[in-house]
């Protein structure tokens, strides 16, 4: 059964932060949502001095066709010496005859030899035209000199408007939890908008859902405080904080074991950002809800036979000695004679038990015994020692130096008015 004072408080709670609009306190502070115009006049000049020095090796093939019309004036100057050899053969018709007709005829042969000497001139004018192309390749390397003067002006006009934008950029959280356990959850959050921030703190809804669908009604998984964490605000253009929060994952009627996802929304409440639509964040993993699955303890205190009226507290811990396991895992229950019992379930591990005085007269020395497997009950023990003397398991004053409690095996134990033994702590085991 839930306990009924813990429900009220959380409807307190609850009431006080619909109050504020489920954003969080009210914040006093003031923002700048006034427009950034930049107006931005570059002029640039480059002047660029250059050297180049030249070498050019060049290879060029000529091929080339020429036509060619000569006019030659010859003039010959001819010096002739003839040598002529003549074999003449006579034939006479008139027999001797004086007054006859000479019909000889000669028949040698002229084989003199002309030695004159050609001294003629050639006075010819070459018209020849030349259509050869040339097909050279030209390999030179160009290291010449270039000065180049450049002159740029821009002109940027731009229009922003001053004020803070929140995001979330990561969220710490463990990935499976048992029903009534306490998970930490932290949120980062950091500011990219254009004005620093004037809110202080900044609030972060943490929520489960069933539909991946952070705003729909009706779905999520019910968190005490309305899942809210706080984290420093006050952030400058482009700075970062985180905020932790613990939540007891509590068996309501709305929250079933499952997988759920996560978000986490922020809100600066009363500063305006330039962009509400990025606020929520999507966590990387789900988380796995599991059923709460324990085994029935009792822890009973009790006045020893010959000891003053004692009676005392009984608070069971986490194995971190610090969180108080939740109030529907068990709780204490007072009855007469200064009987005091814790009884509940708790899972298999191990546990810490504080003991201390209920009122400031209740020191004394008292008896302690742990069982499992029945709840509720309690029994008449005997034994203890004068409550004077600190007892035998000194020092046990915090979890660090708990004396480890048997299953079904009474100790004696004496809680004094000296501060050092206001406490003693147990460890037990289930299994």
């Amino acid at each position: 059964m839930i306990n009924t004072k813990y429900l009220l408080l959380s409807l307190v709670l609850l009431t006080a932060v619909a109050g504020h609009g489920c954003k969080g306190d009210s914040i006093s502070g003031s923002f700048d949502a006034s427009t950034d115009t930049d107006t931005d006049t570059d002029t640039d000049i480059d002047t660029d001095a250059d050297t180049d020095a030249d070498t050019d090796t060049d290879t060029d093939t000529d091929t080339d066709t020429d036509t060619d019309t000569d006019t030659d004036t010859d003039t010959d100057t001819d010096a002739d010496t003839d040598t002529d050899t003549d074999t003449d053969t006579d034939t006479d018709a008139d027999a001797g005859m004086d007054g006859s007709t000479d019909t000889d005829t000669d028949t040698g042969t002229d084989t003199g030899t002309d030695t004159g000497t050609d001294t003629g001139t050639d006075t010819g004018t070459d018209t020849g035209t030349d259509t050869g192309t040339d097909t050279g390749t030209d390999t030179g390397t160009d290291t010449g000199t270039d000065t180049d003067t450049d002159t740029e002006t821009d002109t940027e006009t731009d229009t922003d408007p001053l004020l803070p934008d929140y995001i979330v950029t990561g969220l710490t959280i463990p990935t499976t939890v048992m029903m009534g356990y306490t998970i930490d959850a932290t949120p980062t959050v950091q500011n990219i908008g254009t004005l620093d921030g004037t809110v202080d703190p900044l609030w972060c809804t943490l929520i489960f859902s069933t539909d991946n669908a952070p705003d729909t009604p009706g779905d999520d998984f019910f968190l005490m405080g309305a899942g809210m964490i706080s984290v420093p605000g006050l952030l400058a253009i482009s700075a970062s904080s985180s905020g932790t929060q613990n939540f007891d994952i509590m068996p309501f009627s709305s929250n079933v074991p499952g997988t759920y996802y996560v978000f986490v929304e922020v809100s600066p409440w009363a500063e305006p950002e330039l962009d509400t639509t990025n606020n929520i964040y999507a966590h990387t993993s789900q988380i796995e809800v599991v059923a709460f699955t324990g085994t029935d303890v009792t822890i009973e205190t009790y006045p020893t036979a010959n000891a003053d009226t004692v009676r005392t507290n009984v608070t069971v811990y986490f194995n971190d000695g610090i969180t108080n396991v939740p109030f529907f895992w068990g709780a204490q229950t007072a009855k007469p004679d200064d009987y005091v019992y814790w009884a509940g379930q708790l899972p298999a591990g191990t546990w810490y038990v504080k003991v201390g005085s209920y009122m400031t007269n209740g020191y004394g020395p008292y008896s302690i015994i742990y069982y499992t497997g029945v709840s509720g009950t309690y029994t008449l023990q005997a034994g203890g020692k004068d409550h004077d003397d600190p007892d035998a398991y000194e020092p046990d004053d915090d979890a660090a130096t708990a004396t480890p409690l048997l299953d079904d095996v009474q100790q004696n134990h004496t809680i004094t008015d000296v501060p050092i033994n206001y406490y003693d702590w147990f460890e037990i085991t289930v299994i």
